[in-house]
């Protein structure tokens, strides 16, 4: 049976502080004429948890993969690991023999396999033809135990997983079979995109109990509340170098923004904000799902609404039921003069009362990888570039280089639009439903992966789309996000709306209590 790794006995020796767990001296890398990453220095203290930070192309995954094996470093860089030469790139064997573990952003599981045999993978005890299946299911109960996921039952599917579950299982995986104790160092590229702030919670609340063991995190994100609440060191890169490297806890929100872009304008938002309520665009009625009771409000001209809670509190299903992608047990929504039974409510029928809805995980719900820009962007209003001979590619391609400048991506109308970072993807896929002139506009998870400069574009977006008249929805797990971007919020729990805030009640410490049943509805 393996040791749980929040035991007392594996605390973090003083001795271990004076030498960093990971030391990169001048890690450069080149690709062409492009400088990725220019003489790149980071140390990494045993027993604590690094943030590191930047704007999407900053060099940030360029890094990682040079950890990770998947790019050679140019000549002249050191690497050294609890003091000793660490040459690179490492084999991904010889990465994980070092203590060098990676959980990446999509965590690497088998979905239709078990949880036991997604943490067994390429260790299983026994002869290659005998699986000694209960020693295996006590080691990785155990396994479980030691990271806060002991609930969880190892012959379960990880499909059936809730997100925060699916990220803890990948960290157990990832630390649970390495053999050096109290040593060790994991790597995690934004693990929490797709979590709520409680399960965010549950997962820091493992790594601590990992860190208190010795082992040391390098936490990749985008999310400044993240890293002001649970970090303790962050360096932050600009255009493939080192401009802010400090602790945490000395480090203003200010600071680290103005260090990931210096021309960038991004602000806290202001304190006590509060418009008054413009006409009524929109309201819903009676809405009603599996995981939604009967729930009602309404969306006012010139003002962004928000929705929050834990996940599977129902929020995330509003956006889905209020477009017809998911298929609502009752309820009514009034847009304008239009009256829409939401039982009946199809995908087809949302477009033609220009119904706009921007899905989560853009990779696999919204954007096509493989195609252009142009054939992205335009792919919902291929008709305004028509003439009698057919698709007028010229005016296309122009429309396409004019929206690209309104929005600032970076880029050209001809590239695939899986080479752009994630920010300048998903302006593109906002640009392409704002097309379509919106009445009403659905965001679910608008900001996944989107470094906090562009955020601000994004968001100023929605502004400007909610001042001119549109129905603006922004659905979203980060609270510190949504407090800062949206002018009134509803909270939810159990299905139901428990908190309305706006104004100076509209905080994360209250969106957070109501989420969580610690304060009453208002």
């Amino acid at each position: 049976m393996t040791q749980a790794l929040g035991e007392p006995t594996m605390r973090v020796h003083p001795s271990d502080q004076l030498v960093p767990r990971l030391a990169l001296t001048g890690i450069s890398k080149t690709f062409g004429d492009r400088k990725a990453l220019d003489r790149v220095s980071l140390a990494i203290t045993p027993g604590k948890v690094h943030a590191l930070l930047g704007h999407n192309g900053s060099g940030k995954s360029t890094l990682i993969k040079i950890l990770a094996g998947f790019y050679t470093p140019d000549d002249g860089g050191e690497a050294a690991m609890d003091g000793l030469p660490l040459p690179l790139p490492l084999a991904a064997a010889e990465a994980a023999k070092r203590g060098i573990f990676f959980v990446h952003q999509e965590l690497g599981l088998i979905e239709g396999a078990t949880i036991l045999e997604n943490l067994c993978i390429g260790r299983f005890s026994g002869t290659p033809l005998r699986v000694r299946w209960r020693v295996e299911r006590e080691r990785v109960r155990d396994d479980l135990l030691s990271f806060g996921v002991g609930h969880l039952d190892p012959l379960l599917p990880v499909a059936a997983l809730e997100p925060a579950d699916k990220a803890l299982v990948a960290i157990t995986r990832a630390l649970s079979g390495h053999h050096l104790p109290g040593r060790g160092i994991l790597v995690l590229d934004e693990p929490t995109p797709y979590l709520a702030a409680d399960g965010v919670a549950r997962l820091f609340a493992a790594l601590r109990r990992a860190t208190e063991t010795g082992v040391s995190v390098l936490f990749v994100t985008h999310r400044m509340g993240e890293v002001e609440r649970h970090t303790d060191q962050v360096t932050v890169l600009r255009n493939g170098t080192v401009v802010l490297d400090d602790t945490t806890s000395t480090v203003s929100r200010t600071q680290l923004v103005s260090a990931i872009d210096n021309r960038s304008s991004v602000s806290v938002r202001e304190p006590n904000r509060e418009r008054a309520a413009g006409t009524r665009l929109a309201s819903v009625a009676r809405l009603c799902s599996p995981r939604v009771r009967d729930i009602d409000f309404e969306v006012n001209q010139g003002e962004v609404l928000g929705l929050t809670g834990l996940i599977g509190s129902g929020w995330e299903e509003v956006p889905r039921l209020l477009f017809g992608d998911q298929r609502a047990i009752r309820g009514h929504l009034q847009l304008g003069a239009d009256t829409v039974d939401l039982r009946e409510q199809r995908p087809r029928k949302a477009r033609l009362l220009k119904i706009a809805y921007l899905p989560p995980d853009r990779a696999r719900n919204s954007a096509i990888g493989s195609a252009s820009i142009i054939e992205n962007l335009t792919l919902v209003s291929l008709g305004r570039h028509c003439t009698r001979r057919g698709l007028s590619l010229r005016r296309e391609a122009a429309h396409t280089s004019t929206i690209m400048a309104n929005f600032g991506v970076i880029g050209q109308p001809q590239q695939p639009l899986a080479e752009l970072s994630g920010g300048n993807q998903q302006k593109v896929l906002l640009a392409r439903w704002l097309e379509c002139q919106p009445r009403m506009l659905l965001l679910l998870e608008p900001t996944q992966g989107v470094d906090v400069v562009a955020r601000e574009g994004l968001v100023a977006a929605i502004r400007r789309q909610a001042d001119a008249g549109v129905a603006a929805i922004y659905a979203g797990s980060d609270i510190d996000e949504l407090v800062d971007a949206v002018d009134r919020l509803l909270v939810f729990r159990n299905g139901e709306i428990v908190a309305s805030l706006a104004g100076a009640e509209l905080t994360s410490r209250n969106a957070m209590q109501a989420s969580q049943g610690a304060q009453s509805s208002g």
